[in-house]
């Protein structure tokens, strides 16, 4: 036998500090611990508790609804004495159906106590039977329902899951649709500068051809020109033939300067050749 907090509690009829203790692990041990072979369930019926304190003592120990207490009773011929609530006799029956056929010291059953609330009345007169399929029932659909919940719980998680999915999916296409035409413009930037650079390739060795071609020309010339000829015949050489050779070295000369800028063009080509490619490896 124990009087611990909860037991005061009921006893002074403190209803709004039970809530309290039951929240606690300690106050639900404490729905389990008799005082003078009543448990705190037992205890609240005698002294009228409001409906909030009894239901909640009963979720905290559901077996309570299956002990006698003194004269033999069990909270179900206690609240069917004190004329409870229907909700509360009605939760009391779903629990232990069986309570309804029970007797008490005085060999007396729930049922044998006159009601004032018709609705106590008939579910005090519904057969046991009846109110055990009932629960069965209840527990089944309880059973179903909690699959339920659990599957919507899951589905809501998958379809949160797929919608990420997607959003993922999305800003990759987005990405891609991005990335694709920059792609494909370096692809062409690539192969104009392959072709560019190919081209000031064959121009570079073309002009290089070109120069040996007129170097030896000139040098054939100036050898011509040069050659150990007769200071009395050189005097004798026509104004024209004179003019003549000038006039190739003029041309010669302007065409070396031409052949020059032609070299300072392929080497802008091939820094700017470059010049691009490196901006495309950075990029």
């Amino acid at each position: 036998m124990v009087y611990d907090r909860l037991h005061d509690e009921i006893v002074h009829m403190k209803w709004a500090e039970i809530g309290a203790t039951l929240a606690t692990s300690d106050g639900k041990k404490m729905t389990k611990e008799p005082f003078k072979t009543d448990l705190p369930l037992h205890m609240a019926i005698e002294r009228n508790a409001p409906d909030k304190v009894l239901l909640d003592l009963l979720k905290a120990n559901p077996d309570a609804a299956t002990v006698f207490g003194k004269s033999g009773d069990l909270p179900l011929h206690l609240a069917t004495k004190k004329k409870m609530s229907v909700t509360f006799i009605k939760s009391l029956i779903k629990v232990f159906p069986e309570a309804l056929d029970e007797l008490n010291e005085a060999k007396e059953t729930p049922r044998d106590y006159p009601q004032t609330d018709a609705r106590v009345d008939e579910l005090l007169s519904r057969p046991t039977a009846c109110w055990v399929d009932t629960v069965e029932r209840d527990e089944y659909y309880g059973r179903k329902r909690s699959k339920i919940s659990e599957l919507q719980k899951k589905a809501a998680v998958l379809k949160e899951a797929l919608q990420q999915s997607q959003q993922t999916r999305e800003a990759i296409q987005q990405k891609i649709a991005v990335i694709e035409p920059m792609l494909e413009t370096q692809t062409l930037s690539n192969r104009e500068a392959v072709v560019q650079n190919n081209k000031v390739s064959l121009i570079e060795e073309e002009t290089a051809q070109e120069l040996r071609r007129l170097k030896e020309i000139v040098e054939s010339l100036e050898d011509k020109i040069m050659s150990e000829t007769p200071q009395d015949e050189l005097l004798q050489l026509s104004a024209m033939k004179k003019q003549h050779v000038l006039s190739v070295k003029k041309e010669y000369e302007k065409f070396r300067d031409v052949v020059e800028e032609i070299r300072k063009d392929i080497l802008r080509l091939k820094v700017k050749s470059r010049l691009h490619k490196s901006t495309q490896s950075s990029e």
